[in-house]
């Protein structure tokens, strides 16, 4: 990753001042203190975000219904991730709940996410229930 050396302008500008306005090494000092201190608020404040970013995904429900986990697990599309559990990728009662009202026929899909992450990692030789 390249380095970002934008300050280094900053830095030669604020030297290029300092000679030509005969400040004292204090006003320098405090003057360049300044600079790092707006640079260090700056970069707490896009560490405060991606922390805030990194917990919002952390706290993601354990069980999401299947039209919205196809978007978290990767998939293009619905049907992409309702093929998954109908040829067997995601077993039903492990990864899969079906969740349906007892005189429903049609069921009603939730996705344990951190499991189908987890099935996913997992290669295929070592799964179980597939070969």
């Amino acid at each position: 990753m390249p380095e970002d050396r934008s300050h280094d302008g900053e830095l030669s500008t604020l030297m290029d001042d300092w000679r030509e306005s005969g400040m004292d090494t204090p006003e320098v000092l405090e003057a360049f203190f300044g600079q790092l201190n707006a640079r260090l608020d700056l970069i707490e404040g896009n560490l405060r975000e991606l922390h805030y970013r990194l917990n919002s995904e952390l706290d993601a429900p354990k069980l999401v219904k299947l039209n919205e986990a196809w978007k978290v697990l990767g998939y293009k599309n619905y049907d992409a991730c309702l093929y998954k559990v109908r040829s067997g990728h995601y077993r039903v009662n492990k990864e899969i709940v079906d969740r349906r009202s007892p005189q429903s026929r049609r069921p009603d899909w939730y996705a344990d996410i951190e499991k189908c992450q987890l099935r996913d990692r997992t290669l295929v030789g070592k799964r179980s229930g597939l070969k």
